[in-house]
């Protein structure tokens, strides 16, 4: 074989081979190892630039419902949501709702306060408080003026207030004497209701709050 094709010839051919396997080796031992690196790096930083992508479009929405919320937080903010139930104040609101919706009167009391078990006001350092309010003998000549309380109940008093019980009925007969007796201001009233609401608000948690203590944000009493 070797005669037929020459000496040369020969060791070139096993030179060629030569270096064939040994650009195989080099190919298997450090350049494929090297492929194999670097498409495990291009993975992973595809995988990087997902997950960043994925953490941006997070971002740009809480960013807008941060905008959208932003007015939400302040109107509850003016209307109270985030202040101390303050006992004494509420009696002087109670009291103004009274003239303002045109009653005759009402007995008011006003429970203490307690707290209301809240994930999210708890992930925010505060705590959900809740007092009920009572609202009883309240008498009216018309029903329109119990009424008007429960809109004042609605949009005048503090947030969060949520009426939990309601009740209303004539208290008297509607005849000569009565419509009389309300033209002249002497009625007792024609209507007489019940009202029992929940009055809730959120108020930071301080260091010395505790089961045992119970919650902040009563004040005045």
């Amino acid at each position: 074989m070797i005669k037929l094709i020459g000496i040369k010839r020969a060791m070139l051919l096993a030179g060629i081979l030569i270096v064939n396997l040994l650009f195989v080796g080099v190919f298997m031992g450090v350049i494929d190892p090297m492929r194999a690196e670097t498409q495990n790096k291009l993975n992973m930083t595809s995988s990087d630039i997902s997950r960043l992508s994925k953490e941006i479009s997070n971002i740009k929405k809480e960013l807008n419902d941060y905008a959208d919320n932003l007015s939400k937080y302040r109107a509850l903010g003016d209307r109270g949501f985030f202040r101390s139930q303050d006992r004494f104040q509420t009696a002087r609101l109670l009291e103004e709702m009274h003239e303002r919706s045109g009653l005759i009167g009402y007995t008011f009391n006003i429970d203490a306060i307690k707290s209301v078990s809240n994930p999210d006001a708890e992930k925010s350092k505060s705590s959900l408080i809740t007092s009920r309010i009572t609202l009883k003998d309240v008498a009216a000549h018309l029903d329109m003026g119990i009424y008007t309380l429960l809109y004042n109940l609605e949009y005048v008093f503090p947030e969060h207030a949520r009426i939990h019980a309601f009740s209303i009925e004539r208290s008297g007969e509607l005849d000569q004497r009565a419509l009389q007796s309300v033209a002249q201001g002497t009625s007792n009233g024609l209507v007489e209701a019940s009202v029992t609401l929940d009055w809730l608000t959120v108020v930071p948690l301080r260091d010395d709050d505790d089961k045992k203590n119970g919650p902040r944000g009563f004040r005045g009493r």
